[in-house]
């Protein structure tokens, strides 16, 4: 009984700090969209994000091709 308790305890703890942490975090970056005064200073902020792909582009193949990929005139 007293272990089973102890376990429940320790679980409710742990559940608890974890949205806890998550709630902060985004706390933490709602202010930082708030009082940065344009994009890069809240990319400033954001040091941690990944760095952007870089886009594909060739000529298209047809007259409806992937709207995805960016057209390259061939001149």
């Amino acid at each position: 009984m007293e272990y089973a308790l102890t376990t429940m305890v320790i679980a409710t703890i742990v559940f608890l700090f974890m949205r806890i942490r998550d709630q902060d975090k985004t706390i933490k970056d709602l202010t930082n969209r708030l009082t940065s005064r344009n994009a890069g200073e809240y990319a400033m902020y954001n040091n941690h994000q990944k760095p952007a792909e870089p886009l594909e582009t060739r000529s298209p193949m047809s007259w409806h091709d992937d709207p995805n990929v960016l057209e390259v005139d061939d001149k």
